[in-house]
């Protein structure tokens, strides 16, 4: 339990990462870059996905590809996937591309022809070789294992917030709709609270200094 809470505090960080820095992606002349403009594509111009529910693809996809380069390069600590070995030698260009792919086929399979050739365009790209073949093969593996870790994470979970209690917890607001951001943050309200009542109490005089009441 403790691991998987860990797990997942790790994928949030790289969600809040993306969610800052989400917007129209133009292509670059670099795979990373590429791909992002990819599964940008499949999933909010092609599947009509919200924001949210896009940097949550994104993620899987970056994660998959930063996973599968280390997987090669060694330099880092893996993010979800280690690999017990890797060829030396292998093509990252095409570990990225492999890993990328495999990640957006698996949940996107209904955009099969356009990432297919998306996939072979970017292949295109490395000389065939023992290098090529052996970084598909790490990408490919990669990405199917991250997948299998976060198969049962509820991405697409349908959750009915309920609403808590006490102070510092947010309540719906009587006549509008709940806010997706006051919903998300209300769920650390008890928290917050608990870091109110530990801060310094106010000093006498303050508002009096401050004019406040």
């Amino acid at each position: 339990m403790g691991s998987s809470l860990r797990g997942g505090w790790r994928l949030l960080i790289v969600l809040v990462y993306l969610l800052g820095a989400f917007r129209p992606i133009e292509i670059c002349a670099d795979v990373v870059s590429d791909w992002s403009a990819v599964a940008t594509t499949a999933a909010a111009a092609n599947a009509k996905r919200s924001a949210g529910a896009v940097s949550f693809d994104l993620a899987y996809v970056h994660v998959a590809i930063y996973d599968a380069v280390n997987a090669i390069d060694g330099r880092y600590i893996p993010f979800a996937v280690k690999l017990s070995d890797s060829p030396v030698g292998a093509s990252q260009e095409a570990s990225k591309a492999a890993a990328a792919y495999m990640v957006l086929k698996t949940l996107y399979p209904t955009q099969q022809t356009f990432l297919d050739s998306t996939y072979a365009s970017a292949l295109a790209a490395t000389p065939d070789g023992p290098a090529k073949d052996q970084g598909i093969e790490v990408g490919t593996t990669v990405a199917t294992q991250f997948l299998a870790l976060r198969n049962s994470d509820g991405r697409d979970a349908n959750v009915t917030y309920v609403f808590g209690s006490g102070p510092g917890v947010y309540q719906f607001t009587p006549g509008s709709a709940p806010s997706t951001c006051l919903t998300r943050d209300s769920l650390a309200g008890d928290r917050q609270t608990v870091r109110f009542k530990e801060s310094k109490p106010i000093p006498a005089g303050w508002a009096a200094r401050s004019g406040q009441p």
